[in-house]
């Protein structure tokens, strides 16, 4: 299980997320959803330990990790797709997945490059081609391949669909259901894209200003209408 409580977030004097508290169970989904800047992608560096100053609890398993370094917890079961991807431009598709058995968890067995690309059926022709050369579509689904070939047992996904074409964007979330229903995969997603985000999760929450404005079902968030036009609305 993976726990906040009570966390404060803070890149330098600004103050970004306050008070934020979440229980994420094994196999769970959660959607965190809300407009540009309201501090999804900080919640998820957060609980990475990748950028922001941290005040608050951030457990796994019952244990305190927040002094952990990134790749210490990733070692544990966490994965975070970042927004920007970070696809190494001169490396193949193929090496730039193989690089994450390096963040395998003790005791489990990573998937193969091979496996994983049979699961990414649009990838698997690209193994060969270097990341530079990638769309950004293409990169995007690299970044989600690369997080799953580690078998985490939480995978964290910052904006995944943001500015690619439908036809990625239902093959990515055909692919995340799928491996979450055959590894029992917790998602942790932070997304703006509504429609994506209740087909991957079960839960959803509603970010504001850095503060929670809703966290329930999306049976709950859909008998509220008043929660979407008030924070998800331009």
């Amino acid at each position: 299980m993976l726990e906040l409580t009570n966390l404060d977030a803070f890149y330098g004097q600004s103050h970004i997320l306050h008070d934020i508290s979440l229980r994420l169970e094994d196999g769970a989904g959660v959607a965190i959803v809300g407009l540009n800047g309201m501090g999804k992608s900080t919640l998820l560096k957060s609980i990475m330990g990748a950028g922001p100053t941290v005040r608050g609890g951030v457990r796994f398993d019952g244990k305190d990790i927040a002094s952990l370094l990134p790749h210490q917890r990733a070692r544990l079961g966490l994965a975070l797709v970042p927004e920007d991807r970070r696809i190494y431009p001169h490396l193949t598709v193929a090496e730039n997945l193989a690089l994450a058995g390096y963040a395998r968890i003790e005791g489990r067995t990573p998937y193969s490059v091979e496996e994983v690309l049979e699961f990414f059926p649009l990838l698997k022709k690209l193994a060969g081609r270097k990341g530079f050369q990638l769309s950004g579509g293409e990169q995007q689904l690299a970044a989600v391949a690369r997080a799953v070939l580690a078998r985490p047992r939480f995978l964290l996904l910052d904006e995944p669909t943001e500015g690619l074409a439908p036809l990625i964007v239902d093959a990515m979330g055909d692919e995340i259901q799928a491996i979450r229903r055959r590894e029992k995969m917790a998602l942790l997603l932070a997304e703006q894209n509504v429609d994506f985000a209740r087909a991957c999760t079960e839960h959803v929450m509603v970010l504001n200003v850095g503060r929670i404005a809703f966290s329930g079902t999306w049976a709950e968030f859909d008998a509220d209408p008043t929660i979407r036009d008030r924070h998800l609305s331009l």
